[in-house]
């Protein structure tokens, strides 16, 4: 570096890593080339263009011919290092098992750029360049944290999922039983899932999918969505019959929902009082225009609502705080199976480090728990399609995002430098959204910027991090995502 006294001028430049990627790199011109980093290079390389810079990522140096566009991890002519976690996805893709040899690696060539692994195969080119569009994968983080610290989760196991998602099965088939058996209507849809999302703000517990420890055991998400549905869930009608069908079901439901609870007081008088009147007026006007049957009907909704609401409003406060005390006894039992399958390397652990403070670049989540040998997962794949499956439990992922899987867990995961892990937890992580997303319900809930919103964002104001996103769906590698056990290994932060 040249000397304090001596006029430097700081350029910062974006210079492509060897990887792909690009990183912001400052050069500094001075007027002695050789006390300067970049040029301390033989004069038949700088002739040729070629520099040398630092990958604060990496943590290493690296040379970038600026005539050619080239960079190398070694300087030009000397038989590259290849690192020990720049392992060819695509080569490594069969199940791992206890007796896990070392997999494949980039072959040792001499001033060859190294690759990813979408260009290690021509299936794999073809879909990078048909993907370009959906993601940039090669923008890095300018986040800044104050403080940084280890998460104390447990790490992903396949069976502790598989239970996970037999709980999760359990509570909405207990969510539709208590709606059908108490207010004679089905759960409405998507109902269990905001009240998932609901509780994941306020829960403290546990389990990262599960709420089990809350301020409160009721829900307004879940009373709000019920309340909506009673006595039935209305519809756009198109025409006049389909109006007056509605209009007479609803009549008929709100009398049986009373009768149903077994309900007094004036609120179950009025309701019955207003079905009548209703069911009186269909018989005397039954030429009635379609916004006639309409108007009818928005103003028993509104007259009976409030009745109604005072009738079952016990009901599904008791409902809620059901629902809430059996996910708390799941969240319960999937500990006590994480303390099984991980006690012998918490007993073995060194103590978490303190957090970090200062200014430090985002990173991705981390947590203090080792991980242990994981079960092997098959899979099978093909041009458009890639199935996990692992004791009988498939899950399906389209082959492009799988290769997007690839290359944000070559970015983010450190500690699995030989791919061992890889297929375990990319099916965990599918089956976890599987659960939450079911599939008949969840899709609702699915929502994301265009991309090219996401482009003008990052050109315009440099925006390079997603607040709300998931491994599937993310246009940048770094991003903030629900399940940070899960998806801490592809690029959550």
């Amino acid at each position: 570096m040249a000397e304090p006294d001596t006029p430097v001028d700081i350029v910062q430049q974006q210079k492509p890593l060897p990887n792909g990627s690009a990183e912001l790199v400052r050069s500094e011109s001075v007027s002695s080339v050789t006390s300067d980093p970049v040029h301390d290079l033989p004069g038949k390389l700088l002739d040729l263009g070629w520099r040398r810079f630092w990958s604060e990522r990496e943590g290493r140096e690296y040379y970038y011919n600026k005539v050619t566009g080239e960079s190398l991890w070694e300087l030009p002519g000397v038989v590259p290092h290849t690192p020990t976690g720049d392992i060819v996805p695509n080569l490594v893709l069969t199940a791992p098992t206890s007796t896990t040899t070392t997999p494949s690696i980039h072959p040792a060539r001499i001033g060859i750029k190294r690759t990813s692994s979408e260009s290690s195969s021509s299936s794999s080119q073809v879909s990078k360049k048909a993907l370009v569009s959906f993601w940039d994968l090669d923008i890095t983080t300018n986040c800044i944290l104050s403080r940084l610290r280890t998460h104390t989760f447990y790490p992903v196991h396949p069976d502790v999922e598989v239970q996970r998602a037999l709980c999760m099965d359990r509570l909405r088939l207990q969510l539709q039983n208590m709606c059908h058996n108490r207010l004679t209507i089905d759960a409405p849809k998507e109902s269990f899932n905001r009240w998932l999302l609901e509780r994941h703000v306020t829960d403290t517990g546990s389990d990262l999918l599960l709420p089990s420890l809350c301020k409160t055991e009721l829900s307004e998400s879940l009373f709000r969505e019920i309340i909506n549905d009673l006595p039935i869930r209305l519809q756009w009608c198109t025409d006049k019959h389909s109006s007056q069908i509605q209009l007479v079901k609803y009549s008929e439901t709100a009398m049986k929902l009373v009768e149903k609870i077994s309900a007094v007081g004036e609120s179950r008088d009025f309701i019955e009082f207003q079905a009548e009147d209703v069911i009186q007026w269909l018989r005397k006007s039954p030429h009635a225009t379609k916004q006639e049957y309409e108007k009818r009907l928005r103003w028993m909704r509104e007259k009976c609502k409030p009745h109604l609401t005072n009738i079952v409003k016990n009901i599904i406060e008791n409902l809620a705080t059901k629902l809430h005390r059996l996910s708390a006894e799941h969240a319960l039992r999937l500990k006590e199976k994480n303390v099984e399958l991980f006690a012998d390397v918490i007993s073995a652990a060194p103590v978490p480090p303190e957090p970090r403070s200062g200014k430090i670049f985002c990173t991705p989540a981390t947590t203090s728990v080792p991980p242990v040998l994981l079960p092997p997962v098959e899979m099978a794949q093909d041009d458009t399609c890639t199935m996990l499956t692992y004791k009988n439990y498939t899950v399906k992922v389209k082959t492009n995002f799988f290769y997007k899987l690839e290359t944000l867990y070559k970015y983010n995961c450190h500690n699995d430098p030989r791919w061992e892990y890889f297929l375990p937890r990319v099916w965990c992580m599918l089956r976890r959204y599987e659960s939450f997303f079911c599939a008949h319900d969840g899709m609702g809930l699915q929502g994301a910027l265009p991309v090219p919103v996401f482009q003008a964002m990052n050109r315009l104001f440099d925006v390079t991090f997603e607040l709300f996103a998931s491994p599937l769906n993310c246009y940048f590698r770094q991003y903030c995502s629900a399940f940070t056990d899960t998806d801490g290994y592809f690029g959550s932060r």
